[in-house]
């Protein structure tokens, strides 16, 4: 932390950014994709849209699959 406060942009490109990472260590991570999704609440779209499609995979990769079928929709 170097003291500077970031805005909703730029926490929500954190958010994603850790869902990114832990999807490539360790697999989809659910809890990471959520808030990516509600970080990108903001006022994104296109990026709230790509973070849910993630969230959804999470979901399905982690047997929810009625839930990642409502997030899709």
């Amino acid at each position: 932390e170097d003291g500077m406060a970031q805005g909703s942009e730029g926490q929500a490109w954190l958010a994603r950014a850790e869902a990114e990472w832990l999807r490539v260590v360790s697999g989809p991570d659910v809890a990471a994709w959520e808030r990516a999704v509600a970080a990108f609440g903001y006022g994104d779209a296109y990026e709230r849209a790509r973070s849910r499609l993630r969230y959804a995979e999470a979901l399905l990769a982690a047997g929810r699959r009625e839930e990642a079928t409502a997030e899709v929709r």
